[in-house]
């Protein structure tokens, strides 16, 4: 039996957090294209060799979204990133 494989084009938000960086780091390695999405004010430090490209911004920026998804082509998201509510 044969199985068809496909390379997938995938933008992982939040990524440089411990659960989207698991699963970029896993979706590269089956070797799909990944688009990192992350918060411009991150502090984390990570190596960015689970992600091709490596966006910051901000996640309620429509037409920055919007300039990714078209730019790359992205097929699939994958939406870890969040917004802490302080009180």
């Amino acid at each position: 039996m044969f199985w068809l494989y496909f390379v997938v084009n995938i933008l992982v938000t939040g990524w440089e957090g411990f659960i989207g960086n698991a699963t970029a780091k896993r979706l590269k390695k089956e070797g799909h294209f990944i688009v990192g999405f992350e918060k411009e004010s991150s502090s984390a430090k990570l190596p960015t060799d689970c992600v091709d490209v490596s966006v910051r911004g901000d996640m309620r920026d429509y037409n920055l979204l919007r300039r990714v998804i078209t730019e790359y082509e992205i097929e699939e998201v994958y939406q870890f990133a969040s917004w802490p509510i302080a009180r």
